[in-house]
């Protein structure tokens, strides 16, 4: 039983982060009486190549990282490091779907911190764009809690993340959160401006502090950050 979407009722649960009782009946419904039905259940995708892990990871819900639990823990026929590596049409892994943020609600950091947890070498995985998941929250460095998802993905020696580049534009994250700002403001966005503005910049703040060096990596364009925060953010 699917939507218009390709989502099976599994699917719809994890994005909703619905309570864990709802993920364990329609887990079990799919194979009460044996492990095959369940293992069918969390490795069936939607029309854009997303696991009901995708789903989960995309949710900003309090339960998010226990219906993660639940999915990996169910029989499949992938191992739990193997799931997470898995990826949609995007080229997206779980973690890149997390480090997209969740809306206005931000970064859902448990969940980042938890496929960290399962899987530290997604860390690396370039999406279709070629980013990384820590170039798709320097995208997005203005969403609540950005700085908690840079700390967790370059925590425990992982700095070096900060010097990959991407593959269209040979950007670094600290290029693309550069890249990201809108040096046009519309008129029912000042209220929130400043705290915008202080957001970015703690985010650009730790990227630096997290690894120098970056500063002065060339670009494609042969444009280090400098460049790019000279034009974005001192233009008229």
């Amino acid at each position: 039983m699917r939507d218009d979407k390709g989502r099976t009722p599994l699917h719809c649960a994890a994005l909703s982060s619905s309570s864990i009782p709802v993920v364990d009946f329609l887990l079990n419904e799919a194979g009460p009486s044996n492990s095959k039905g369940a293992a069918a259940a969390v490795r069936m995708v939607d029309h854009n190549g997303n696991l009901p892990l995708h789903c989960a990871a995309a949710s900003s819900g309090v339960s998010a990282k226990d219906v993660m639990e639940r999915l990996l823990s169910a029989p499949s026929s992938h191992s739990t490091m193997a799931a997470t590596d898995m990826t949609n049409h995007d080229g997206s892994t779980p973690l890149h779907v997390a480090c997209r943020g969740s809306g206005s609600d931000g970064f859902n950091v448990p969940v980042i911190r938890f496929l960290l947890k399962v899987n530290p070498s997604a860390t690396a995985v370039q999406d279709r764009e070629g980013y990384t998941p820590l170039h798709l929250v320097a995208l997005r460095s203005r969403k609540p809690r950005a700085v908690n998802a840079i700390r967790s993905l370059t925590y425990n020696g992982r700095s070096d993340l900060c010097k990959l580049a991407d593959r269209r534009k040979g950007n670094t994250p600290l290029h693309t959160a550069l890249v990201s700002v809108s040096t046009q403001q519309q008129p029912q966005q000042q209220q929130n401006q400043d705290a915008n503005q202080i957001a970015f910049a703690h985010v650009i703040r730790t990227l630096v502090q997290i690894l120098p060096k970056t500063g002065s990596i060339r670009n494609a364009a042969g444009e280090t950050p400098v460049h790019i925060a000279c034009e974005r953010l001192l233009s008229p």
